[in-house]
């Protein structure tokens, strides 16, 4: 296995491979010049020298304000607009305390990008040792915070079926599924990874749970519904109530079987069978 530094250097040796190293850092430079930032990191496939033609831009900007983080985002995509041609720019802004409390949290994903991202811009006046300390807690509240927002999800799947939507509650439940596969593999410590796919993201956890590989057929079924919310080309599809219903039961022993990882901590933990 790879060390920090080892994967850094090699995101370094990527980037200098990138065709589109030139016009990213342009980027880098007009947001310097324009939004004043702190500090400026790639991170992602574009990183890594693993893109693909229509791979995103990852921006992980670190900014002193009091704007909101949707108007700190889009003053960043506004600022590329005209240099990114047909290639998407998804930028991350944080103030230096939000990245602080999420390095606290043991967000390990913050924690990647700073370890191993290419840093793009950097602000001399800007001392960040304290954003350097990746957080070494066996406590880490990450997986917490994805259990949260699966629960908004799961919530929605039952509301959905009350209310006869079923091609939207199969869209909650897939939702929902791939997050807590995300927080069974994050209390596993493994390395988030931007997939949505919940058969990939069941493949890694079979390798910590192999009972879990029972619910190979659920999340393949469940995978469809995504595509039938988001596909212009699938509106036709009917997807049978009771399929949904059947598939939302089922799920709720998957549900119950992930977060059966967790510490008390998690409320969800205390009625995952319900």
């Amino acid at each position: 296995m790879k060390t920090v530094r080892e994967k850094k250097e090699a995101a370094y040796e990527g980037f200098a491979r990138n065709p589109l190293r030139p016009v990213i850092e342009k980027m880098a430079a007009r947001i310097a010049e324009e939004y004043h930032p702190e500090e400026i990191i790639l991170y992602g496939s574009q990183a890594t020298g693993g893109a693909k033609p229509d791979s995103d831009i990852d921006l992980f900007v670190v900014k002193k304000t009091q704007e909101n983080f949707f108007t700190r985002c889009s003053a960043v995509k506004r600022i590329v607009r005209e240099l990114r041609g047909k290639i998407e720019v998804s930028p991350i802004v944080f103030t230096p305390e939000e990245v602080l409390l999420q390095l606290d949290r043991g967000n390990r994903f913050i924690q990647q990008i700073l370890e191993r991202g290419i840093q793009l811009y950097h602000d001399s006046n800007f001392w960040k040792g304290d954003l350097n300390r990746a957080s070494k807690r066996g406590d880490s509240l990450f997986p917490q915070d994805w259990v949260r927002v699966a629960e908004r999800d799961w919530q929605r799947v039952e509301k959905r079926l009350s209310e006869g939507d079923q091609e939207d509650a199969g869209f909650r439940l897939q939702q929902a599924l791939e997050k807590y596969l995300k927080v069974f593999l994050l209390a596993n410590n493994w390395e988030l990874d931007k997939t949505h796919a919940i058969s990939k993201l069941l493949d890694e956890a079979v390798k910590y749970k192999l009972q879990l590989k029972s619910f190979t057929d659920l999340c393949e079924r469940v995978e469809n519904y995504y595509l039938v919310d988001r596909d212009p080309a699938t509106l036709d599809a009917a997807i049978p109530l009771e399929q949904v219903e059947q598939d939302f039961k089922e799920a709720h022993q998957f549900r119950a079987m992930l977060l059966e990882t967790l510490t008390p901590k998690s409320e969800a933990t205390s009625d995952a069978g319900k």
